[in-house]
């Protein structure tokens, strides 16, 4: 008799132990799940701000390009301005001469 009363109550034990580890693990489940979908989440926002970081680099990049192209072209118009400058100082000091021979020769004429 003593030995059934034992053997029950192991049973009883066991059935106990196995529906809270049941218990357990259910609620381990959940906050598995849980936790999943938190860090699919930040995946996510990490994913869209990688992509938006890239992007932004992307323009970035293109804006230093067109920069570097604005600052090219401004060189060129800088010479091509020089370049005229002088033409126009060679233009008016012969303008000058001709007009200076003219009137001397005028007088002579």
């Amino acid at each position: 008799r003593m030995s059934t009363d034992i053997d029950n109550d192991l049973t009883s034990l066991d059935l106990v132990d196995t529906e809270s580890m049941q218990g357990s693990i259910a609620s381990s489940e959940v906050y598995i799940h849980e936790q999943k979908e938190l860090l699919d989440a930040t995946i996510n926002s990490l994913t869209e701000l990688t992509s938006k970081f890239r992007e932004q680099g992307a323009v970035r990049a293109q804006l230093e390009d067109e920069n570097q192209v604005l600052k090219i072209r401004l060189e060129e118009e800088k010479e091509q301005r020089v370049c005229l400058e002088g033409q126009l100082e060679q233009l008016a000091s012969e303008t000058k001469s001709v007009v200076e021979g003219r009137q001397g020769g005028g007088g002579e004429g």
